[in-house]
């Protein structure tokens, strides 16, 4: 299936799966939302920048929302690493305990 979206004052035709018609609308409704609010804050009209700017911000996003996950990673890695010491801790009280 093709879906015909508009960009800025581009149209475009994308082939699609039937399914995704409706999640591909909504994403070129999110872009234009993204470069109606990057033009007005930046001052900026031309079509091309405008596609830049919100290609580097959505890269920035994806870079932050990266490193947010791997800092979420890290910190259950560590809690899973504790929680092991803590349960060997234990069963070694254990085992003197059950030895007295």
């Amino acid at each position: 299936m093709t879906v015909e979206i508009q960009i800025g004052k581009s149209y475009y035709k994308i082939a699609c799966e039937t399914e995704q018609k409706e999640k591909l609308l909504e994403l070129a409704n999110r872009l234009n939302q993204r470069l109606d609010e990057l033009s007005f804050s930046l001052k900026i009209s031309d079509e091309k920048m405008l596609l830049i700017m919100s290609a580097l911000a959505m890269e920035e996003e994806l870079i932050s929302a990266t490193e947010e996950k791997f800092s979420s990673r890290e910190v259950c890695d560590s809690m899973s690493d504790n929680i092991e010491n803590i349960a060997r801790y234990i069963e070694n009280l254990t085992k003197k305990i059950q030895k007295l």
